[in-house]
């Protein structure tokens, strides 16, 4: 299962494809003319035009997550803060998502295709507009078991998302504890780490 991105499962692939165009070609979020998903996933391109409502909403938008990877790419739980979800500035760019040419993917056959142990491959195609296309595509995004992050990419990534619940120093301990979770005798420990009232 895909976790790099807080997102849902579709929403994190099309992250991971304008997060890599992003970092190789130095465009910023201004400079976007279009962006095309192909194929679109059957109802997860729709995006209101004022504020989403739900974060449940806009974790599963692809437009939405993908707007939020090019104007902040660090990811975290503030990408789904009331304030995000009404920028009028982030919600211009996700209109700027649209579904590319091919025929929509639906939910169903999508998770057929996992239960076969592959991936749909996805494509996205970001036009600025001074007219210059970018374009890449996966069938095996980061987070899938054929291209799993390193233990220090994880670590790093569970650091930026636990710190705004947890001090540093916890996290730091949480970190080794479980990394090291075979020597441990009492799950307690663990579980008394992940509460931020604790002081143990």
């Amino acid at each position: 299962m895909l976790r790099r991105w807080p997102a849902g499962i579709w929403a994190q692939s099309s992250a991971e494809l304008a997060h890599m165009l992003q970092q190789k070609y130095a465009f910023s979020p201004e400079q976007v003319e279009e962006i095309l998903v192909d194929p679109p996933v059957e109802g997860y391109m729709d995006i209101p035009r004022e504020e989403l409502i739900l974060d449940i909403h806009a974790q599963n938008a692809i437009p939405f997550v993908v707007a939020s990877v090019l104007t902040d790419p660090v990811p975290g739980a503030h990408w789904y803060s009331s304030g995000r979800m009404r920028d009028t500035k982030l919600l211009a760019l996700a209109q700027r998502v649209k579904p590319g040419p091919s025929q929509a993917q639906s939910v169903i056959s999508n998770y057929q295709c996992f239960q076969k142990g592959s991936y749909p491959n996805q494509r996205m195609i970001i036009k600025l507009k001074d007219g210059t296309p970018y374009q890449a595509e996966t069938d095996c995004p980061r987070g899938h078991p054929g291209n799993m992050p390193d233990m220090q990419e994880q670590i790093k990534s569970f650091h930026h998302q636990a710190k705004g619940v947890l001090p540093e120093e916890k996290i730091c301990r949480l970190t080794e504890a479980i990394c090291t979770l075979e020597d441990c005798r009492d799950i307690a420990e663990i579980s008394a780490l992940l509460s931020p009232q604790n002081k143990k």
